[in-house]
């Protein structure tokens, strides 16, 4: 549940010149270590396979499959839309043991960024996103090759889930990434408590700096407009006629969408 505040402080102007305006909405968002892949500092162009060796700080393997982070850079057919590393799976999984312990029937939702590269030596085969209660397993998402992102694109993908009724108390949440077969690539996890996703306009953190932190305020319309000019993928969160979205465009429906979903608090 979100209880939001929001006004304004100055007339209404412009989107483009809207420069003044506050606003405040509480998410209960549930920390994930290294949500973007950046931690293990990859060299541009570069990608280690940290993961599946288990020595990433928190990410650690589920299966014998490789899981790794690379820096496309200017050098591969994938941009990050978040920072500049992004995680990949050739089949292999990765999970994060949190330090939130699951609360008995509760929902929560998970959101993720997929990437299908596109270069013909990588097509999209399936990818799994899961929630975990300690050893119990509340919340599976598979992405088929028919649900993949276009080739080159990337695209969020949700799943929510509710803990058993009967979860015994101080099971620790767990997050759970992976692919079969060929790469796809993640980045930008988020977890939240509730059924609904992370907000598209909380896009920016204390100090101007890109990332969700539960609070709509403005820091995320200092990040929005730096990204947007940029044509940073992270500020694509409009579609044609305002609907949220990623259309691969920058354009006033991104605008649109921000002050939308800003003032009413998503």
């Amino acid at each position: 549940m979100r209880i939001c505040q929001a006004r304004a402080v100055a007339s209404v102007l412009p989107v483009f010149l809207v420069a003044g305006f506050a606003g405040e909405c509480g998410a209960q968002v549930i920390a994930i270590g290294d949500a973007g892949f950046e931690t293990a500092a990859v060299s541009a162009c570069g990608f280690v396979s940290n993961i599946s060796s288990g020595t990433h700080p928190v990410w650690q393997p589920t299966n014998g499959g490789e899981v790794g982070i690379w820096d496309p850079g200017t050098c591969w057919d994938m941009t990050p839309p978040e920072g500049q590393q992004i995680a990949y799976s050739n089949g292999g999984g990765a999970k994060q043991v949190l330090g939130t312990a699951a609360i008995a029937g509760t929902t929560y939702t998970l959101s993720a960024k997929l990437g299908r590269r596109g270069n013909p030596c990588c097509p999209f085969s399936s990818a799994t996103l899961e929630l975990w209660a300690g050893n119990t397993q509340f919340g599976l998402r598979t992405v088929t090759a028919a649900q993949a992102p276009a080739a080159g694109a990337w695209q969020t993908y949700t799943l929510v889930a509710t803990t058993p009724a009967g979860l015994g108390a101080g099971q620790l949440l767990q997050v759970r990434f992976g692919a079969a077969g060929t790469q796809v690539n993640f980045d930008d996890l988020r977890l939240v408590v509730g059924g609904t996703p992370v907000c598209p306009a909380d896009i920016g953190g204390t100090g101007g700096l890109p990332g969700a932190d539960g609070v709509l305020n403005n820091n995320d319309f200092v990040v929005f407009i730096d990204r947007f000019f940029a044509h940073a993928p992270s500020a694509d969160i409009g579609t044609t006629g305002g609907v949220p979205g990623s259309d691969g465009v920058w354009n006033n429906n991104d605008f649109v969408v921000f002050i939308d979903q800003f003032f009413a608090g998503c």
